[in-house]
């Protein structure tokens, strides 16, 4: 056992690697790879629902090959991030924060008597906050810098923004400033370029040498995603899309915006208001209008298709809304005959039908039949769905059949 002690803010960090005790139990889905190049089989960390009045929430650990790993002991686990979750237990019982590996084991304890919060992993070094004071640890369990900045993010790039009093600046990995405080806002880089509030509802963006990218100010900046970044001019919902240059892709104009995917993204049209209604669309790249609004609502799923509200037809006014699927086109190629859909994952998508769900192919065809009665179905994860009833939860699988992992036992 390795301990790192921080006299000034009474902080113990134990390093250890030793195995938990909470048990496996193979049932029989991520691969990735940690910050230090090395490849594992990553986990995806799912919560397990048991029926409340049989001991509450529960986690388990799903890997590629279909193994869950039964986690008893812990009441919340976050993702994995650098090959470390972070996992708490019972704060009456163990106090302590806790990050495991993907086999499920405590890698690194920290014990803090004034600890406020503790984040994940990002890039090697996660967050801590103590005393209401932010500073990073890295995957050995030491201190990289002890918590003294007022404000911090996580690592991006190999950079990370920090707040001093009042005003933000970026550090490096070897935690000097690379550009000085003086923001009143900040956001992480992405693609060599931050969004950074100059002074309140003036944002801008910058290099990573602190120079502006462009001259432009706007009332709201998002990050860029897929070289575009939504903007809004003024406090009055009207957004646009700009270049990295600054260029606008398509000016000021929408009410509500998203983030471009898969080449095209989701706008809402001010003034198109059939049945009362603003109405949804899509743009290209080329800032075009890709698929007329017609859509109450409109999501993009991915690159071939698209969720979509159609509205109800003017003369029955009193049906509801119903939902289907129309592809990067504008052409439906599943109808709108759902009350509620979700996502394709696998190949399969959740529906709902005269309150129950099933799961549709691409094709629009059920492969399992719409026969559950709960609040919400999850699209698939790895060969896994959750079904969210009203007072309980379950998971099934690709047959329709449900897995009780209340019944799971410890192994030995």
């Amino acid at each position: 056992m390795k301990t790192v002690t921080d006299i000034n803010y009474n902080i113990t960090i134990y390093l250890t690697i030793s195995i938990i005790i909470a048990s496996a139990y193979p049932v029989s889905l991520f691969s990735d790879e940690l910050h230090h190049n090395k490849t594992i089989s990553q986990p995806m960390v799912i919560e397990i629902f048991r029926e409340r009045f049989k001991g509450g929430n529960q986690y388990a650990l799903l890997d590629s090959s279909g193994t869950l790993t039964y986690l008893y002991r812990y009441e919340y686990v976050g993702m994995f991030r650098d090959g470390l979750a972070l996992a708490l237990m019972d704060r009456y019982v163990d106090p302590n924060w806790h990050y495991i590996n993907t086999n499920g084991e405590i890698v690194l304890t920290i014990h803090m008597n004034t600890i406020n919060n503790a984040w994940s992993f990002s890039q090697g070094y996660a967050r801590i906050e103590v005393n209401d004071r932010y500073g990073y640890i890295n995957t050995n369990g030491n201190f990289r810098i002890v918590p003294q900045y007022d404000d911090a993010l996580d690592f991006s790039e190999g950079v990370a923004a920090v707040k001093i009093g009042e005003t933000w600046g970026f550090i490096d990995t070897t935690f000097s400033f690379i550009i000085e405080p003086k923001y009143d806002g900040a956001k992480n880089f992405s693609g060599g370029i931050a969004a950074v509030a100059h002074a309140y509802k003036d944002w801008g963006y910058i290099d990573k040498n602190g120079n502006d990218v462009f001259n432009q100010r706007f009332y709201r900046a998002d990050d860029f995603t897929e070289g575009y970044a939504v903007v809004e001019e003024d406090s009055y919902d009207s957004y646009g899309f700009i270049d990295k240059t600054g260029k606008y892709l398509a000016t000021p104009q929408f009410r509500v915006a998203r983030p471009f995917s898969d080449g095209m993204a989701a706008v809402q049209i001010i003034g198109k208001e059939p049945f009362g209604q603003t109405s949804w669309g899509f743009i290209d790249t080329t800032g075009k209008v890709a698929i007329n609004p017609r859509f109450e609502n409109a999501l993009q799923i991915d690159s071939t298709l698209i969720e979509t509200d159609i509205f109800p037809d003017p003369e029955f006014k009193n049906i509801d809304t119903q939902v289907g699927y129309m592809n990067n086109e504008g052409a439906i190629v599943i109808s709108c005959q759902f009350e509620k859909v979700g996502s394709f994952s696998e190949g399969i998508a959740p529906v709902c039908v005269f309150d129950k769900w099933g799961y549709i192919d691409k094709r629009g065809k059920f492969v399992i039949s719409p026969i559950y009665y709960v609040v919400k179905a999850h699209s698939f994860k790895n060969g896994i769905a959750l079904l969210e009833a009203s007072s309980y939860h379950y998971y099934i699988n690709k047959s329709g059949d449900k897995i009780d992992f209340a019944n799971l036992k410890p192994t030995p």
